[in-house]
Formats: C-alpha cells, sequence, structure tokens
C-alpha cells in the first residue's frame, strides 16, 4: 500500500507501461553443506513479477514469491522480494541485476519455531517477445547468490534458473 501511494506522487510512473507476469520452470540449488544438489520445476513458480518503464532501455522489475505449507502440525513459510532492474540490449533482449531478501519461518509443531532472513543477490539475461497485442512472453536463464547468515544459521546457496513466462503489459 505504501509502495502503491509513494507511485502515485511520481505522474511519469504511474502513466508507465506496467508489466504482470509468472513464470514457470527448472531451478538448480547447491546449498553448501549439502550433500546433494537440488533439481526443481514448477509452474507457475512461487512467485510474481511486477514491472513498469523507467526510461526507453529500463524496466524496474521486482520479483514476489510467498510460499506456505502445512503437514499435520507442521508448517513453514517463505517471503522473497528481489528488486532489480532490465537493461534492454535491443527490443528483445535484456540484462538483469537485482538485489533483495527472503524470510522464512518453520514451525514443526514440537519444537520452538525458527525464522530467519537471507540476502539475495543475482542476474539474469533474456528475451521479450511481443505475443500479439498487451502479451509478452519471455525466457530467462540467471543465477542468484544467496549469503551465509551466521546468526540464523543459514548456509549459502548458489541458485541457476530456466525460465519461461507470460506477462500482461497495460499502457
Amino acid at each position: 500500500m505504501v509502495l502503491a501511494l509513494g507511485l502515485m506522487v511520481v505522474p511519469a510512473v504511474v502513466s508507465a507501461q506496467l508489466e504482470i507476469g509468472l513464470d514457470g520452470g527448472f531451478t538448480y540449488s547447491d546449498v553448501d553443506g549439502a550433500t546433494d544438489a537440488t533439481i526443481g520445476f514448477s509452474v507457475p513458480t512461487s512467485g510474481a513479477r511486477v514491472a513498469f518503464a523507467a526510461g526507453e532501455q529500463l524496466l524496474i522489475e521486482t520479483r514476489l514469491g510467498l510460499d506456505w505449507q502445512k503437514e499435520g502440525d507442521a508448517s513453514g513459510s517463505l517471503l522473497s522480494l528481489l528488486p532489480g532492474v532490465n537493461f534492454l540490449v535491443n527490443e528483445q533482449v535484456y540484462v538483469r541485476g537485482e538485489a533483495g531478501l527472503s524470510r522464512f519461518s518453520f514451525d514443526d509443531g514440537v519444537n520452538p519455531s525458527a525464522s530467519g532472513t537471507q540476502y539475495i543477490f543475482g542476474a539474469a539475461v533474456g528475451m521479450r517477445r511481443a505475443l500479439g497485442t498487451g502479451a509478452l512472453l519471455r525466457l530467462e536463464a540467471g543465477v542468484d547468490k544467496a549469503l551465509e547468515n551466521t546468526g540464523d544459521g543459514i548456509p549459502s546457496s548458489l541458485d541457476m534458473h530456466a525460465t519461461i513466462g507470460v506477462s500482461a503489459v497495460i499502457n
């Protein structure tokens, strides 16, 4: 709500093209200290993208992820917020830089609950292609590095992704 009110103050931002999208694809995650890396596939991924044009070659884009799981007395949640900048190399190709955080909590129903925050930064390269009027197809490959949080006992990880997505474009 605060973000929406802040955007209303800046007329150029409010009148800018808005892009809202969902992605699906593969992920590879290598957590420090873990025996094996994990490979995942999800459609859609656990989040959405919202972007607005900040010039002819820049998009300000935020990825927001929300996960919640419950089994018996155990439950867990994850909130990820990754603001970034997409630089349009040409009409179709872009490079992306991002930095943000993930906040998790877990309660097994028996022991005291655990929670923690992890800072993340990453980069990606992708392609945007028009699907008629008001829609885009996106292909992206990228890498994210989650930093170790020794205070909360969270190891660092390296995550790679290859996604395909669809965006609605609102002018």
